[in-house]
């Protein structure tokens, strides 16, 4: 089986250097940014923004609803979005509503999961043929109740018990589904209390089903799974899940038939709709202790989209909730699967014992206990977003700030720089690199800055923006420039000049230009701004250093 050497044991401490004149949008930027435009679902607002690395907004869809936590851009460039619909379970994550938007922003097709029985929360995917998975409580009825063998001790008496259910939707017309697939974790419960009850067994003998009496602690909670993600593999036809209240995730067959899938055979890997394989948390299916935990209140796990021929690593945001000391990390395991297989002994828990690597969070730069999730990029970055602290990461391998973007949208909209509104948290962001498919003969131009009343982009802190002076308008060269960068026509007896790296910052400056032109011959290779200053006016560049 192959292995990539960018598997490396990362324990990174993060620091960086905040503009300390932003609070919202583009705090930092440099050359090591990936190219692409990310997609900021806000949680409390109704629209959903594609912006550049500059803040700058290049689409947006807009909505009735406020966002049902995510969003994706489609391959064909259209967008899937889930809305806040009305809501009879009263638990965090709450959805009810699909909608598709073409990229002009009309909308094309909606679908409402919710109801007093069900109720679409968290997550969400789009699958290869069309179809979309989703992830629902289902209320439990009090004789369903019953026979779960739940400890009546650990019941909610005000709502009960809720099962996690996954279905497949197949879009018809515009405004309706057919449910073409579902699985249900009422029907793989086992527990070790009521032997009356059919689903009576050793739970430590039985990793592939989930212990409908964990925890082991008295916590009355309906939502006691709690799924929070949900990814599809194609090349394996495997459904990844989160759960935050057990601290694991699992990996399920799609392969079977509904019927199959409410069973333990059947199916590509013969095991019906039980779990192939779970981690983070063995004592769930007592092949561990406390002390085996890896997982603490995690999301987002998923496949690697990249560098990742066998499906082998899963990238998983590792939320640190009740991990002393607190802090959050970016982790990536290797699942060891064989054909999809997924090996474990008679009386171990399912592996690995260690990481294939880590970001650590000890600076508490993208720490966040709820919500949030990352992203590798091709160009090896790793995008994190921090949904409590409103903030989007972008990280090198060496463990380098390459970009920090701080949502401004709030309930009420775009806030101004210096606002300190509340309400701007962000379940999880995304960023699509310029030769994706979805972006392909669309028009990037980009609009105005994502801030209220903003006078400057993420790129440019000098307060000229580089738009103004057109390229075929420029009287500077050569771009890109090794040591001399010639003007022509644009210096005069009182012209001067300053250069500004791509975070904004000042780095050189100069009172009168010689000679017309300027020697940049000690400036490291990268991006940088050059600003000349005449007595009537003054104009930007954007300039390549080699």
């Amino acid at each position: 089986m192959k292995r990539y050497s960018f598997i490396l044991i990362l324990f990174l401490s993060i620091t960086s250097h905040v503009s300390s004149q932003r609070t919202v949008g583009v705090l930092e930027i440099n050359d090591a940014i990936q190219e692409g435009y990310t997609l900021i679902i806000p949680n409390s607002y109704t629209s959903t923004y594609l912006i550049d690395n500059c803040g700058r907004i290049i689409n947006e869809w807009e909505s009735d609803f406020s966002a049902g936590l995510m969003a994706y851009l489609l391959p064909d460039g259209r967008l899937l979005r889930s809305g806040k619909y009305i809501d009879s379970f009263g638990a965090g994550g709450v959805g009810g509503l699909m909608e598709i938007y073409s990229w002009e922003g009309e909308l094309e097709w909606s679908y409402i999961y919710s109801s007093d029985r069900v109720q679409h929360h968290h997550d969400m995917e789009i699958l290869p043929n069309g179809n979309i998975l989703l992830i629902a409580w289902v209320k439990l009825e009090e004789d369903e109740i019953a026979l779960t063998g739940r400890d009546t001790d650990l019941l909610d008496i005000n709502r009960g018990l809720w099962s996690e259910q996954i279905v497949e939707l197949k879009p018809v017309g515009t405004d309706d589904a057919e449910i073409v697939w579902e699985w249900n974790s009422y029907d793989h419960y086992i527990q070790d209390i009521d032997n009356t009850k059919n689903n009576y067994g050793i739970v430590e003998d039985h990793p592939e089903l989930l212990d409908v009496n964990y925890p082991y602690i008295k916590l009355t909670n309906a939502d006691w799974l709690h799924f929070n993600s949900i990814d599809y593999n194609p090349d394996l036809d495997q459904i990844l899940l989160g759960s935050r209240n057990h601290n694991e995730i699992y990996i399920l067959d799609h392969s079977t038939t509904t019927e199959e899938a409410a069973s333990h055979s059947g199916g590509k890997y013969g095991k019906g709709g039980d779990l192939l394989y779970r981690w983070g948390n063995p004592e769930v299916y007592k092949r561990g202790t406390p002390a085996d935990k890896r997982l603490y209140g995690q999301h987002d796990p998923h496949w690697l989209d990249i560098y990742n021929e066998d499906n082998n690593f899963i990238m998983i945001y590792n939320n640190g909730s009740g991990r002393l000391p607190f802090f959050s990390s970016v982790d990536v395991i290797d699942t060891g699967h064989e054909n999809g297989a997924y090996n474990i002994s008679q009386d171990d828990a399912f592996g690995p014992l260690q990481l294939s690597w880590s970001i650590k969070d000890l600076n508490m730069e993208f720490s966040s206990p709820r919500i949030s999730g990352a992203q590798y990029l091709s160009n090896n970055n790793t995008l994190i977003c921090a949904g409590n602290k409103y903030r989007i990461v972008e990280v090198t391998q060496a463990g380098d700030i390459a970009w920090i973007y701080e949502n401004p949208v709030s309930n009420l909209g775009p806030i101004p720089q210096g606002g300190t509104r509340g309400g701007r948290e962000l379940f999880r962001a995304y960023k699509y690199s310029s030769d994706y498919s979805g972006l392909e003969d669309r028009d990037l131009t980009p609009g105005e800055v994502l801030v209220l009343d903003a006078t400057e982009d993420g790129c440019n802190s000098t307060g000229v923006a580089s738009e103004d002076i057109p390229e075929d308008k420029l009287n500077i060269y050569p771009n890109p420039v090794s040591d001399k960068l010639y003007l022509t026509d644009i210096v005069g007896d009182n012209t001067s000049y300053e250069i500004y790296d791509a975070r904004g910052s000042l780095i050189s400056a100069g009172r009168k230009i010689q000679n017309e032109y300027i020697d940049v011959s000690d400036l490291r290779g990268g991006i940088f701004f050059v600003k000349v200053i005449g007595s009537e006016k003054q104009n930007l560049y954007k300039v390549v250093k080699l």
